[in-house]
């Protein structure tokens, strides 16, 4: 399954927006049972290991991952563009 991990820190405006955003985006379009959404919260112990295993130095941090898990699309420090998330819903949800 195709799937966005959301890497943020607790306070974090645009960690939370980017969250929202995409959560919004996938219900919107209904995908919501075909993408997964994680958050790993990086004061956490498990969110900075999910962190430094993939390499995230900024928050928020978007990864959209295809259905074999590998990355595909990547946002360091900002908030993911709608455009981009629904080329890559367009792309990989459904098993596409």
């Amino acid at each position: 399954m195709a799937m966005f991990e959301v890497y943020g820190k607790t306070g974090c405006a645009r960690c939370e927006c980017a969250q929202k955003k995409i959560s919004h985006i996938l219900t919107k379009t209904g995908h919501a049972g075909e993408v997964d959404l994680t958050y790993h919260d990086m004061d956490s112990i498990d969110g900075m290991a999910e962190g430094a295993f993939n390499d995230v130095h900024a928050v928020p941090t978007t990864i959209a991952r295809d259905a074999s898990g590998q990355p595909v699309a990547r946002w360091d420090g900002l908030l993911p563009p709608s455009a981009d998330v629904m080329a890559f819903l367009a792309s990989h949800a459904g098993g596409a």
